[in-house]
């Protein structure tokens, strides 16, 4: 009986010695998993500037808006403008737009 608790410690011994290692293993994964994701390099990106000269049309700027579409909505005294990210569309009150 004494031999078999003598067996039995030393399994548990080395079952907990065993998991220490597993969890430090998984700890060092786990570090440099994100270690490689803080130090990867930013993606590239690049802007695209509105001039003044382009929004110009719709008079002095009250209100500036991003729809659920991501497009930007300028709104001034002489009409509204969008920004699709490449070219500034302008709408005035009384003038039909063609599509």
């Amino acid at each position: 009986m004494l031999f078999e608790c003598k067996k039995n410690r030393k399994k548990l011994e080395m079952r907990s010695g065993l998991k220490t290692r597993l969890i430090a293993l998984w700890w060092l994964l786990a570090g440099m998993h994100l270690q490689t994701a803080v130090a990867a390099p930013p993606a590239s990106l690049s802007f695209n500037h509105i001039l003044a000269s382009e929004v110009e049309s719709v008079g002095y700027v009250v209100s500036i808006a991003q729809d659920n579409d991501g497009f930007m909505w300028f709104g001034g005294a002489n009409g509204l403008a969008r920004f699709d990210g490449y070219e500034l569309t302008v709408y005035r009150a009384g003038e039909e737009q063609s599509t």
